[in-house]
């Protein structure tokens, strides 16, 4: 049996009570069970050694436990009550017997380790059991609104102050005032200057803008300019340097290039002469024509590299100091770019006053947000020594879970308990800075670091969680990822594993390949369902879990429709949690309809919603008689249907159950706004048998826990009488519309044996017996959009974000805040991989996408015993997608412009494992044959590098236009020059138009051609190949040369698109980009 290494840490944990501790629990090391434990020695032990101590009461009001989530809370409070039970001696059915054991000797050991008899602790277990209802254990939020709501006249907040969550009302106020002002402004003598600003900042991102820094304690103070060296001078020395190596160099587009760095050099040199300091202001109205893309544009064009090394020469001794002088002006430039002080400056002169009485009424009406929650608790306990010495006589213990994921503003409050009695409260905070990946919730690793300085350090590393081959490799891994930096990453900690390794592949990576994403994510879905199966048929259902012994986790919880679709398909249960989808799915926009309905009988699209559901139960046939009757438009519903029965409807039946449920919600119209709350939510669920009526469908009570959850927090919503139903209502359907992520469970999630689907992020403090990790490759996209605000603290002052403009301080803010970034995904990645208990699989696209990576990296040369990577493709089915026979003889061809045809590889593979014969492969021999040569590699990658991007851009040419936004110059001039020719006019004016067609082709010998036709187009004379070569040729004659190495590839094109249109005469043009230049294949 395994030893556990650590149990003298683990032994001090609960002994310990005289000083601050701080415990490094690692995943898996049963970091709960700890704090459960402590709970319990100080509760039926230690507190009793206290003064003032001498009843049940007053040791359960002694201690709180702060935890992350709502959910995590309710655990450890079930946990810390199971464990009582049992002490107490009564009957507990919900532990395991491993837990049941531990428990019971934790009871011996309590009383050994106090000099205790076991009766007596396990009566005072009972006595506690009886104030249950004094225990406390929340979240920081929670425990923070019972700071301010035990000293509200202290805080400065009102009594009976609400937490908005959903920031409604705060928003409607923060609106109506800044719109009342602008009008006022834009009618007063400062007209212009309300102009000027809105001309900048658009309405909803100005209010976005103010109701943000209405949220902080914003004090006006913005960061100001630093400027290093002399910008004008470095532009000019940077401008006669270049003229030097213009003279230099050949004639040509370099030349112009330089020509064209040399005059806005020049011109930017000229502006800053001119406007001085003012320029930091106004950058882009400083520069007039030139605007900010002037910036932009030598920004791009003047590196630190640049002049190449044969031009360097042309410097002379001045190389050094012209690279110094790029790198200072690069920096200058990537301050101004999108720096718009002056628009910031315009806000705070014209808002200042407003945001602080806006700030003021919110605070004295009692409309809170999350962060006013914490901010106001910090600054009581920070300024009121008398309240935080009352905390410190109450509280002898404070316990902390999850202390990585805290705030600064978390530590404050904690901070200014502790710090007003040295010999008070006590902390114990448990973490794991390697699963801190909260930053976008203010979490701050640095000051997670920095409050445990001085506290006894203990640190958790046995692992009960995974089996140890599993543990051995996730170990090797992430000691290549973790590299430490004070404040930003921490040092690698190895676990041990407790239970014994198990001969089996414990980390499998499968790469995609280069494919498009909504394939990679069919291809994803199919490959995890199979794994599950083979799974499930290989091993036993352990505690009647089949199902729920799977996770399935992500990034991000977009596109997790596709897999449900699937997984329900192949008859296996399946919930999402965290999930962006929920206010979309059909259950909730059923519960939301039904409320519009009961609220307002006029509300035409709430009906149609509401009849189409299990509710109405009306097919569509139905909808047509009622709306022919009237029923949409008329006042008197019950009328309009017994006049669509008048009509000889075809289906009365219908028509006279819709009777009866019109009567029904006639009564709810009614008691909604005659009785209590509660007394019509009653009505309602007897009204409406919601579990009935899903319960024959998939997953049914899953759907009726979540239609539940809808009408619960409306309900709950109006007895707090936080929001009126209008807009409740507004809320829900703006939400429905926007695709809002539910980040609670569902109330049936816990008990339902189902495949979990979900979010890193959400699946901390989970295990699975098996966890796939999907869309490695996936990018996200960062920055805000241009309705979005966001204000940043920092120590030199403040900077503000909002409309695609920026203040000072935010490319050093963004260089930080990039690092953290990049230190928090290996922190996501080893989340995710630390879930599994005994196989992970890691899937994506290896080649590409940050964390697919690091998983490369970390996972890759390990492969081995326990390791394994493998193509993705090898696991999937012979048969993938439906044949095309369309000549009828067989089919032996493979053309598709769905998803489904995922690559051509993937389908090759799917058929009796013929030899594979590539048109890559074809070109090669033939140019080998042809005594070509091959190129160096560097100018061979590059070349490589324009022609994707050449490609890429023509793949989503609509015959019209293309995006050239994002196209580096070369690909930018090719591009425009292509689209010039008159193959724009023959795309735009033919009868069919297909791109990146794929084709898989057998030939009569049984090998296998395939490829992805670039163009296809049916013109009035027939079908044409058209191929894009982006080759390097100068005229006609070196592009019809080079043409004849591209002969067997048109065949192939010509072959393929002929048997599979059944049609002969298919042309095939080879058309090189540069130029452009046009080659008919024979």
């Amino acid at each position: 049996m395994s030893q556990i290494l650590d149990q003298a840490h683990r032994d001090i944990a609960w002994q310990c009570f005289d000083k601050n501790i701080s415990v490094e629990a690692g995943t898996g090391t049963g970091k709960t069970r700890v704090l459960v434990d402590r709970y319990l020695a100080w509760t039926l032990a230690e507190v009793y050694g206290r003064p003032g101590i001498d009843s049940a009461a007053k040791a359960a009001g002694s201690i709180v436990a702060i935890t992350f989530t709502e959910k995590a809370a309710g655990e450890m409070q079930q946990r810390i009550l199971r464990s009582l039970r049992l002490i107490a001696g009564l009957t507990e059915t919900r532990l395991s017997d491993q837990e049941l054991n531990y428990v019971l000797q934790l009871h011996g050991r309590i009383a050994d380790h106090w000099g205790l008899s076991k009766d007596t602790v396990r009566t005072r277990a009972g006595e506690l059991l009886a104030q249950s209802h004094r225990l406390e254990v929340s979240t920081i939020h929670a425990f923070a609104t019972q700071l301010l709501r035990s000293w509200p006249l202290e805080a400065g907040v009102h009594p009976d102050f609400q937490l908005e969550e959903s920031g409604f009302e705060r928003n409607r106020i923060i609106r109506t005032a800044v719109y009342k002002q602008t009008r006022a402004g834009l009618a007063g003598s400062l007209s212009t200057t309300y102009i000027n600003l809105l001309n900048r900042l658009n309405p909803d991102a100005l209010v976005n803008l103010i109701g943000a820094l209405v949220d902080q304690d914003f004090d006006g103070q913005l960061i100001q300019a630093q400027v290093n060296g002399n910008p004008a001078s470095d532009c000019r020395f940077i401008a006669a340097a270049l003229l030097n190596i213009r003279h230099g160099v050949s004639a040509g587009a370099q030349t112009n290039l330089i020509n064209l760095i040399h005059a806005e050099l020049e011109a930017l040199a000229d502006a800053l002469d001119h406007h001085g300091n003012n320029f930091w202001s106004d950058p882009k109205g400083c520069l007039e024509k030139q605007g900010r893309e002037s910036l932009d544009f030598l920004y791009k064009k003047i590196t630190a590299s640049y002049p190449k090394a044969k031009q360097s020469k042309l410097l002379d001794t001045k190389l050094p100091q012209f690279q110094e002088a790029v790198a200072r002006l690069r920096a200058f430039m990537n301050e101004s770019r999108k720096n718009d002080q002056y628009t910031f400056e315009l806000v705070i002169e014209l808002f200042l006053p407003l945001i602080k009485k806006v700030r003021k009424q919110l605070k004295t009406e009692g409309l809170l947000s999350f962060d006013n929650l914490l901010q106001f608790s910090a600054d009581l306990v920070q300024n009121d020594p008398q309240i935080a010495h009352a905390l410190t006589e109450r509280y002898g213990q404070i316990l902390v879970d999850e202390f990585q994921d805290t705030s600064s503003l978390q530590c404050n409050i904690l901070n200014g308990i502790t710090a007003a009695d040295q010999t008070g409260t006590r902390l114990f905070v448990v973490g794991d800075a390697k699963q801190g990946i909260y930053s976008f919730r203010n979490a701050e690793l640095a000051a997670y670091s920095k409050f445990t300085q001085g506290m006894e350090k203990l640190e958790l590393s046995t692992s009960f969680r995974s089996q140890r081959s599993l543990v051995d490799g996730l170990n090797a891994g992430f000691q290549r990822l973790l590299v430490h930096s004070p404040g930003l990453q921490p040092p690698p900690q190895d676990l041990w594993a407790y239970k014994e390794p198990l001969a089996i592949t414990s980390i499998q990576l499968l790469d995609s390949g280069k494919i498009k994403a909504d394939a990679a994510r069919d291809m994803e879905a199919d490959t995890i369902i199979r794994a599950i199966l083979k799974k499930d048929a290989e091993s036993p259902v352990k505690a009647g879990k089949r199902w729920s012994r799977f996770g399935v986790l992500s990034r991000v919880q977009t596109q997790v429709s596709v897999l449900m679709a699937k997984l329900e398909k192949a008859g296996i249960p399946a919930v999402v949690s965290g999930d962006k989808e929920f206010y979309r799915r059909q259950e909730v926009v059923d519960a939301v309809n039904l409320l519009r309905v009961v609220h307002n009988s006029h509300d035409n699209l709430a009906w149609v919603g509401m009849l189409r559901s299990p509710i109405g139960a009306c097919p569509d046939i139905i909808l047509v008689e009622l709306a022919e009757a009237g029923f949409f438009t008329s006042s008197n519903k019950s009328q309009a249907v017994d006049l669509a029965l008048s009509n000889q409807s075809r289906h009365p039946e219908h028509l006279k159950r819709l009777l009866d449920l019109l009567n029904c919600l006639e009564t709810l119209r009614q008691s909604l706004t005659q009785q209590a709350v509660s007394r019509w939510s009653e009505q309602l669920y007897s009204t409406i048998p919601i579990t009935a009526l899903y319960a024959s469908q998939y997953l049914g009570e899953r759907k009726a826990a979540n239609f539940e959850r809808v009408i619960q927090g409306f309900c709950q919503t109006l007895m707090a009488g936080v929001q009126p139903i209008n807009e409740w209502l507004y809320d829900a359907q703006q939400r429905v519309m926007g695709g809002v992520e539910e980040s609670e469970s569902a109330l049936a999630d816990d008990t339902t044996d189902a495949v979990r689907i979900m979010s890193i992020h959400s699946s901390k403090g989970l295990e699975w017996e098996h966890v796939f990790v999907t869309r490695l490759d996936w990018r996200g996209k960062g920055g805000l959009g241009d309705d979005q605000a966001k204000v940043y603290r920092t120590d030199m002052g403040w900077i503000l974000e909002a409309g695609g403009r920026h203040s000072f301080g935010m490319p050093a803010l963004d260089e930080r805040r990039s690092k953290i970034d990049e230190a928090e995904l290996v922190r996501l990645l080893y989340v995710a991989c630390t879930r599994a208990e005994s196989t992970l699989t890691l899937m994506g696209a290896l080649h590409t996408g940050k964390m697919s990576k690091l998983v490369t990296k970390a996972f890759l040369e390990l492969d081995g015993a326990s390791v394994a990577h493998a193509q993705m493709s090898d696991f999937l089915p012979k048969v993938i997608i439906p044949t095309v026979d369309s000549s009828g003889h067989g089919a032996d061809l493979l053309v598709s412009q769905s998803s489904d045809f995922w690559q051509p590889r993937y389908e090759a593979a799917a058929h009796s494992q013929p030899a594979l014969v590539t048109t890559n492969d074809l070109m090669s021999a033939q140019k080998e044959d042809d005594g070509h040569k091959n190129h160096n590699s560097a100018g061979r990658s590059a070349a490589l590098a324009l022609g994707n991007e050449i490609h890429e851009l023509l793949e989503h040419w609509d015959g019209h236009t293309v995006d050239l936004s994002h196209a580096s110059a070369d690909a930018k001039s090719i591009i425009e020059g292509f689209l010039a020719s008159d193959l724009v006019y023959r795309v735009q004016n033919a009868k069919q138009v297909f791109r990146e067609m794929p084709f898989l082709m057998s030939s009569d010998v049984g090998d296998v051609a395939f490829g992805s036709i670039d163009l296809l187009l049916e013109e009035a004379n027939g079908w044409t190949v058209v191929d894009y070569k982006s080759n390097r040729v100068s005229n006609q004659q070196e592009a019809d040369e080079v043409a004849q190495g591209y002969q067997i590839q048109g065949d192939l094109y010509v072959d393929a698109v002929e048997r599979a249109l059944n049609v002969s005469g298919v042309g095939c043009e080879l058309w090189f980009v540069r130029g452009p230049f046009k080659v008919t294949l024979k």
